[in-house]
């Protein structure tokens, strides 16, 4: 099949194969403790070179791709074969070849978390490793609390929200109505260990999430695991919910984020004025190029005002003018008055010399902002 594939035989393979193959070289080869040496057969007589020779120039491919594009793991695992392909090298094993795509994708991404983070002023730094630490009298972090999505609030939602509860006995005065639900707490500690190994996995990266949520379920019904994870998950919303009618700040910050999210969405849907902000592609991976560069045009734009409006801020304290901070934690990094998206669009990069420009002075008449 093998020589087939690469052309070596002829259309009629079966008619080739019996005059070229000895009679039971099918059964000696599966005997045989050298089961790989097709490889080297395959490499002899076509040509090819072998894998680690070039593994070098794959690895320096698979990093301008990881930097350059928004390709997840599948995409370039298929574009590493169809390179080494084109270049008539032997074709190593799925594990070694998903391995490298792993590790390059891991370096990449480490490079350019540490290429970010030497753009951080000392105060910008400071900010974010306060997001680490868990104020007193909370349960997580500020990062925490920021990786969890808001929650849309309203009254008819948290009539509709449902409690559980541990023990079927205990009185929880007028919230009896809404805790009808029980938690199995004993199913909990009998699959604790294998929660926490998928937890783990996620967190690490060894599997992907979609890749899990396929396994605790099995024909539309969860798996004995997956209702220990769901049961585990009701504690956690119940709290939520708890704290959400009790903890005034708590609700606070679920507006917060709430704004916060809305104001994204309405930053995109200004930048993506094209077709009436309507994806058109007939395939999916049109679409998720689409969404991949809206996302990316959001996060520079993003990055844009946070830049210019923490040197705006340092600047005007510099200058000696009066800068609240209850007034600074209302200014938005989704600011858009400034973008102008329309007319013509060049991909051509400019020859600039990096670095952040100097701020316009508003009292210069000459200093225009029409440029």
């Amino acid at each position: 099949m093998v020589r087939r594939y690469l052309a070596v035989l002829g259309p009629d393979g079966a008619r080739v194969a019996r005059k070229t193959c000895p009679t039971g070289c099918v059964r000696s080869f599966a005997a045989t403790h050298r089961r790989d040496r097709h490889a080297w057969e395959t490499r002899d007589a076509c040509g090819f070179e072998d894998f680690a020779a070039k593994q070098d120039e794959l690895r320096v491919w698979l990093e301008a791709q990881v930097w350059t594009t928004t390709d997840g793991p599948k995409a370039l695992f298929d574009g590493a074969v169809s390179r080494l392909r084109r270049r008539a090298m032997l074709l190593p094993g799925v594990t070694v070849l998903a391995r490298l795509v792993a590790q390059v994708r891991e370096e990449v991404t480490e490079r350019l978390w540490a290429e970010l983070c030497a753009l951080l002023s000392p105060g910008q730094q400071a900010g974010l490793e306060a997001l680490l630490a868990v104020p007193d009298g909370a349960r997580t972090s500020n990062l925490e609390r920021l990786r969890r999505g808001p929650t849309h609030r309203s009254g008819q939602e948290m009539v509709r929200a449902r409690l559980w509860r541990i023990s079927r006995a205990a009185d929880y005065g007028p919230l009896n109505t809404a805790a009808r639900g029980r938690i199995d707490t004993e199913r909990i500690r009998r699959y604790w260990d294998d929660i926490c190994r998928v937890v783990a996995s996620i967190h690490t990266g060894a599997v992907r999430a979609y890749d899990v949520i396929r396994m605790l379920a099995r024909d539309g019904n969860p798996t004995q695991l997956g209702n220990a994870i769901a049961h585990f998950g009701r504690l956690h919303k119940t709290l939520h919910v708890l704290s959400y009618i009790d903890d005034e700040s708590y609700r606070r910050a679920i507006k917060g984020q709430t704004s916060l999210q809305e104001s994204r969405h309405a930053l995109g849907r200004w930048v993506f004025h094209g077709k009436h902000g309507e994806l058109r592609q007939r395939y999916i991976d049109g679409m998720e190029d689409q969404l991949g560069a809206l996302g990316l045009v959001l996060n520079c734009i993003t990055l844009w005002n946070t830049v210019y409006m923490d040197a705006a801020l340092e600047q005007l304290r510099g200058e000696g003018y009066p800068v609240r901070e209850e007034d600074v934690v209302h200014l938005s990094p989704f600011a858009r008055k400034h973008v102008n998206v329309n007319g013509h669009y060049s991909f051509l990069l400019p020859d600039m010399p990096g670095g952040r420009r100097e701020l316009r002075d508003p009292d210069d008449p000459l200093d225009d902002e029409e440029e």
